[in-house]
């Protein structure tokens, strides 16, 4: 072929055209576009050029609003909350626990409030409350129930052993088991509920022993324990 350079001549040895093919197909190509590129092919392609350059150039580049030109701002910049280093995720808000203790119907002390607990009798039976095993065969208060004397008197939690539903006239003295001889009785206060158990069997054992009838161990009970524990004890 004419013009096409020696060097891609059919006359080398298969080594030598295996690496010099890659030249001679270029400088063909070249030869041939040169050679067989009619005139009116390039005058089209130069009017596609300045087209193609004159519609760049004439109409603007539109690019798409964004969250700041619509006024508002783009969900990628929208602030989140801090989260703690090391945590993936915001830290939540921690539920406040309301107090333990609140102003309840009924008021809290050392002794029950007269209004909510007067006291009340179930027996005045000697020979009943005086039976080995009596309390335990007429003690029954629910759970239900002692979650009521303790909202009723305010209180909505507490730890174990620090309150009691105590009866306010015992059992053993022939107490009832009604919501009006319940209240919830402090430990820590000194005497608490297991003082006034102390006076409970010091008054029991007096009644069944005879030294007392039982209407006044009751009414001393359901009056002020407080008060007739240190006449007792001291």
């Amino acid at each position: 072929m004419a013009g096409v350079s020696p060097r891609c001549s059919r006359s080398r040895t298969p080594c030598q055209w295996t690496s010099a093919r890659a030249a001679c197909r270029d400088a063909q190509h070249l030869q041939v576009g040169r050679s067989s590129s009619p005139p009116a092919r390039r005058r089209r392609s130069r009017a596609r050029r300045i087209s193609r350059s004159r519609r760049w150039t004439s109409t603007p580049r539109r690019r798409s609003p964004s969250g700041d030109d619509l006024g508002t701002r783009s969900p990628a910049r929208r602030a989140r909350p801090c989260a703690s280093p090391g945590s993936g995720t915001a830290p939540q808000p921690t539920p406040t626990r309301p107090p333990a203790l609140f102003h309840g119907k009924c008021q809290r002390g050392r002794l029950p409030d007269r209004h909510c607990t007067p006291g009340k009798v179930a027996t005045t039976d000697v020979n009943r409350i005086c039976t080995p095993g009596y309390t335990k065969r007429v003690r029954n208060v629910s759970d239900s129930t002692k979650n009521r004397v303790y909202f009723n008197y305010g209180i909505r939690r507490h730890s174990p052993g620090q309150y009691e539903i105590d009866h306010l006239v015992p059992l053993e003295l022939g107490g009832s088991n009604s919501i009006k001889n319940l209240f919830p009785e402090a430990a820590k206060s000194v005497p608490g509920f297991h003082q006034k158990d102390r006076l409970e069997n010091r008054f029991h054992q007096k009644v069944c022993d005879g030294e007392m009838s039982l209407r006044t161990a009751q009414s001393k009970m359901a009056h002020n324990w407080y008060a007739a524990y240190k006449r007792e004890f001291g």
